[in-house]
């Protein structure tokens, strides 16, 4: 380090002090020593240097070198993402894949790393496509899932289709959501094939709708809740828990034949199922001793919390294998009936805590674990609607309700084989109808 830029630095330049800092964390002409860094960065920052409230940031959001300061890291990430930096673009998009300090908001991550990407921050472009894909299946499982009635758009993304050809398009994306000068909008083509901003559906004419955006993400909510699987067994996966009619599910099937709805085989997902368990299990661990030496009796309580949440996330992972391996001893001797699941106030600190590797892994678990048990709900409803479908009793209680008589109309009217077929039947029924009353003649 040359003597006249830590006099500069010395003297109070910002700049200097930004620099000196930088040469402690990267190790270049000085020793590489963050807390040596943070000191000079803090400096700086205090004298509004934007660069410097950057790698402060950095540093406060992971605890490197200094305590970690979760509001302060997002304030000075945010300053400098405002101003385009592409560093602190990148960092403050993962904070609000995991929900670090910030609300979770896949949708903001995915665009603070897309704009990172394009300025060529390196790894931007990975990432920023994998939160991409995630959103993607999200967006097509909710479109599936929702009633085809109305078009709509959020700032966001598209929240619900109009008719079935035009799901199949959107799904399809033939039909995409942009973000255009007037706002949020669908981008499709006219009559002479060229891009065009639809105020309507071409198919159906219902027009486009505005709305609120979802902002409930199935995908690694960090706030799981536990449900009765098809075999007794306890998952963790949001929202699921919330279906009034969910114990029904339980008499219908002993074992399901599910599959996996992602990128991963069975064997692959269950490698990567059995790599979280152990992790967990060593962090377990490392927690129970650590909580050991506490003194203080709130921390003490906030880490048991933790430890108890992550074995009940531990024994939901391995019944998830359980399920998919078909090998019920894993969970023997495991007493599912007594497991806590709400989120601790540690959670956030738990995730930031954790290395590259271990955080990859946490993510993919989680999506995992949730495309498995979408799986299973799906076989679930589709025994609940053979069970129901071939019971008189229940036949004439859908009947007797307009709402479900409403459900399954709007599925046919929306399938076209099924629209067909019921076409033929009621003609078929007509006809003879038209037969029975000449005899009568």
């Amino acid at each position: 380090m040359t003597d006249s830029i830590l006099e500069r630095a010395q003297a109070g330049d910002a700049e200097a002090q930004y620099q000196i800092g930088l040469k402690h964390i990267y190790g270049t002409d000085a020793p590489k020593d963050s807390s040596e860094a943070a000191r000079w960065f803090a400096k700086a920052a205090e004298q509004g240097y934007l660069p410097a409230k950057r790698e402060m940031g950095i540093l406060l959001a992971s605890g490197d070198g200094v305590e970690q300061d979760l509001e302060t890291a997002v304030s000075y990430l945010s300053l400098a993402a405002d101003q385009l930096d592409p560093s602190a673009l990148y960092h403050l998009g993962l904070m609000y894949e995991i929900g670090m300090g910030v609300p979770k908001d896949l949708q903001k991550a995915v665009r603070m790393l897309a704009y990172a990407a394009e300025m060529g921050f390196p790894g931007a472009d990975i990432d920023a496509e994998r939160i991409d894909n995630i959103l993607t299946a999200e967006r097509n499982r909710k479109l599936r899932a929702r009633p085809i009635l109305k078009l709509q758009i959020s700032d966001v993304d598209v929240e619900a289709a109009c008719c079935k050809r035009m799901l199949d398009a959107l799904l399809a994306q033939d039909i995409v959501f942009i973000d255009s000068y007037k706002g949020p909008a669908l981008l499709g083509e006219d009559k002479d094939g060229m891009d065009a901003v639809l105020d309507s559906c071409p198919f159906c004419g219902a027009r486009v709708q505005q709305i609120p955006r979802d902002t409930k993400f199935r995908t690694g909510s960090g706030q799981p809740q536990l449900f009765r699987g098809c075999c007794g067994r306890p998952f963790l996966t949001p929202d699921i828990a919330e279906a009034p009619f969910w114990s029904v599910y339980l008499f219908i099937f002993s074992r399901t034949s599910a599959t996996m709805d992602s990128n991963y085989s069975i064997d692959d997902a269950v490698a990567v199922l059995r790599k979280t368990v152990e992790r967990k299990a060593s962090e377990i661990a490392a927690f129970e001793k650590k909580m050991r030496r506490y003194r203080k009796e709130d921390r003490r309580q906030a880490t048991e919390e933790l430890i108890a949440y992550l074995k009940a996330d531990r024994i939901a992972y391995l019944s998830v294998i359980a399920d998919m391996t078909d090998d019920d001893k894993l969970l023997e001797g495991i007493d599912t009936e007594s497991i806590v699941v709400d989120c601790p106030k540690l959670y956030d600190e738990y995730l930031s805590g954790l290395d590259a590797d271990s955080l990859e892994n946490e993510l993919d678990a989680e999506e995992i674990r949730a495309d498995y048990c979408d799986e299973v709900l799906d076989i679930m409803c589709e025994g609940i609607g053979e069970e129901a479908l071939s019971n008189k009793k229940m036949l004439k209680a859908l009947l007797d309700d307009p709402d479900a008589c409403s459900i399954i109309g709007e599925y046919i009217f929306y399938d076209d084989d099924l629209y067909a077929y019921l076409n033929e039947l009621i003609a078929k029924k007509a006809k003879k109808s038209k037969k029975k009353s000449k005899k009568k003649d």
